[in-house]
């Protein structure tokens, strides 16, 4: 007996059937004795739960949703990936619906839109779509690890804007770009001596973990993580494992196992202890960078190279703002959590998609070899890009921009928003109080949105092409949200891209090893930040 329904949603019907003849058996066999009627009670109490649980509240079903169990099944217990669950749960809905419909999540029911239209209307309307409060966040593995007064979940207001105006000149001045490079460097040097051969087949997902963890720590505040030489390198591992539990879909559907039973939970206990290991790491180097700057000891570093704490604590010494140690170290957080892995995956989607189409790769190459190489035959070297010609690199550009629409990492929007006010969208009321989130991967497939939604076209985003077209019309392409929540490190992750893509991309070509899970579609798991699963590659040395 199936509970799906042919929209892939729970059949509440057959539900409803299921808990009844589940009753009624366990009546059935107590026949000639005395029935437990607190079992049946029991039993029905059970059923009503179930059902109710199921639902989204009465005042909401005009919306087309899907199911709790539903959610439950495919998400959390059938683990699939994230383009399954758009063909087989939330696809038929966007198609249908003006990208509107409701799903439930640790914060409750939420309405998820992919309406270019309407996705304008969240990101820029920040006083009528808020983010939701953060008491509501409490209890999860996410907020202990990065607290409540950071600066990605607090609201406009006072104690945004504290956080903001420290953060702002750090990620606004030129992009270090000779330490991504240096990286990059690292990276092709440890590349060298593991795996001598011309050829040679890796995960490339551990790779760009180990690579942007190391980027991250030095930019961020100076620390060195040591992951591209030493994979099991201590402080690698410890971070790894934070960034699994937080993400534990079994604890992001149900918080009340961190908020309540996590003592029972020996496992989960050990994770904790793990996570507060790292965040007083992060409150020793607070302590260490800020005795440094108030014995005024000059390093000789560029402004441009110095780490984003050095710039925020020299912020604060000049008095423009400033953060107790418990929300630098929210902030810290936040740069990983938001920094690390997403560029790490963006990364991947770009390589992916240029195994995947090989004329896309070497015409990529030629256009980075005419930047970086404008007098003559390539040289056989490794060259480190320098801003300028980063912001050559047009059609490298319009190679990152598809992969993030075809496979960002960021599936949708980590806080959702709280309407203010009732919303009628095309006819659908959507009522005030209602919990409101962009789903990306949902906009960025949307197919009254785009022209084949799943075919990698980078031309999309040349001028005046598909991309351009439907900015007049909303926001069709967010990969770092938009308005003024819009990512604060975006800049600094697309820098960081470019010159790690520049670099790899003159010294290897990139194909996908016989067999690969990926030959026909690109595979990652459910995570709001989607990584893929088993992503080898192969490479080839140029030179």
């Amino acid at each position: 007996m199936s509970l799906i329904s042919n929209r892939g949603l729970i059949d509440l019907n057959e539900l409803s059937s299921t808990v009844t003849e589940t009753l009624m058996n366990a009546v059935a066999k107590t026949k000639g004795k005395r029935a437990p009627i607190a079992v049946a009670v029991a039993l029905l109490l059970l059923g009503r739960t179930l059902l109710k649980k199921n639902l989204p509240p009465k005042h909401l079903r005009h919306i087309p949703y899907v199911t709790f169990w539903t959610v439950i099944r495919n998400v959390v217990l059938l683990k699939m990936p994230i383009r399954t669950l758009f063909e087989t749960m939330s696809g038929p809905l966007v198609e249908s619906n003006d990208g509107l419909y409701l799903r439930p999540e640790r914060t409750g029911w939420v309405v998820h839109v992919s309406h270019p239209q309407l996705v304008k209307q969240v990101f820029l309307k920040t006083d009528t779509f808020p983010k939701v409060p953060t008491q509501s966040l409490k209890g999860s593995m996410l907020i202990d690890f990065v607290g409540t007064s950071n600066i990605l979940f607090q609201n406009i207001g006072p104690e945004w804007k504290k956080h903001r105006r420290l953060a702002n000149p750090a990620f606004h001045r030129a992009m270090p770009v000779q330490l991504f490079g240096a990286a990059g460097l690292e990276m092709i040097d440890m590349l060298d001596e593991k795996y001598p051969g011309d050829t040679f087949t890796l995960d490339f997902h551990d790779l760009m973990e180990r690579s942007t963890l190391d980027i991250i720590g030095r930019a961020g505040f100076d620390f060195e993580f040591n992951a591209i030489k030493d994979k099991h390198s201590k402080w690698k591992e410890v971070y790894d494992e934070i960034v699994l539990s937080y993400r534990n879909p079994l604890h992001v559907m149900f918080p009340i196992l961190d908020q309540k039973y996590r003592w029972l939970i020996p496992g989960r206990r050990a994770e904790y202890k793990r996570m507060y290991e790292f965040r007083n790491m992060l409150e020793e180097v607070i302590d260490h960078k800020r005795q440094l700057l108030k014995e005024n000891r000059d390093l000789g570093i560029e402004e441009a190279e110095r780490d984003l704490l050095t710039l925020m604590l020299e912020g604060e010494l000049r008095g423009e703002g400033a953060l107790t140690k418990d929300e630098l170290i929210g902030d810290l957080a936040i740069f990983f959590v938001a920094g690390h892995d997403t560029t790490a995956n963006a990364m991947n989607s770009t390589i992916y998609w240029l195994c995947r189409h090989p004329e896309v790769q070497e015409k990529a190459r030629e256009e980075i070899n005419r930047v970086l190489c404008p007098e003559g035959p390539e040289p056989q070297y490794d060259i480190i890009p320098t801003l300028a010609q980063t912001k050559e690199l047009f059609y490298v550009y319009q190679i990152m921009k598809e992969s993030l629409r075809m496979s960002g990492p960021v599936n949708s929007l980590v806080t959702p928003r709280v309407a203010q006010d009732n919303l009628d969208f095309n006819g659908t009321l959507i009522p005030k109080g209602t919990l409101v989130s962009v789903n990306l991967f949902d906009l960025h497939h949307n197919p009254h949105v785009w022209k084949d939604p799943f075919v990698f076209n980078p031309d999309r985003f040349a001028d005046g092409a598909e991309a351009d077209i439907n900015a007049r019309n909303g926001l069709a392409w967010t990969p770092f949200s938009n308005g003024t929540r819009q990512c604060i490190g975006m800049q600094f992750s697309l820098a960081e891209q470019k010159v790690l893509l520049a670099m790899l991309l003159r010294r290897y070509e990139f194909s996908l090893p016989e067999g690969s899970i990926h030959a026909e579609r690109f595979i990652t798991n459910n995570h709001v930040v989607a990584s893929p699963i088993d992503l080898n590659i192969t490479f080839k040395r140029r030179f």
